[in-house]
């Protein structure tokens, strides 16, 4: 009886942490195929880099 208690116990000490890491893993995905949805988002960003890069160097001049 002991010993079937001491497995179970493994078993669910093991398995936790791989259930907890695909439920992130689902996560992820799911925000990067919303982000597939809307290609518009990757041009804002550059555009945002660019603007702080401009921004960086206009100080860096004075």
């Amino acid at each position: 009886m002991i010993v079937v208690g001491v497995v179970q116990g493994s078993i669910t000490v093991v398995t936790t942490p791989i259930k907890n890491i695909g439920q992130g893993a689902e996560t992820v995905v799911q925000l990067v195929k919303k982000l597939e949805f809307n290609p518009g988002i990757f041009s804002n960003i550059i555009s945002a880099r660019e603007m702080m890069i401009d921004i960086i160097v206009d100080v860096d001049d004075i």
